[in-house]
């Protein structure tokens, strides 16, 4: 899977806890891994607010 953050927050949260992006500011993951690193991601962002 291909994951990129589109906000601010969003990719400094991948960078903090998913490690340094692809070139593109991309993120891959096998399949498996995309539900909950999207949901962790949802979780810590919205607890920000």
């Amino acid at each position: 899977m291909v994951l990129r953050p589109i906000s601010d927050e969003g990719r400094q949260w991948f960078e903090d806890n998913v490690g340094d992006p692809e070139p593109g500011g991309i993120y891959t993951c096998e399949p498996r891994m995309a539900q909950d690193i999207l949901q962790a991601a949802a979780r810590d962002l919205l607890s920000m607010q």
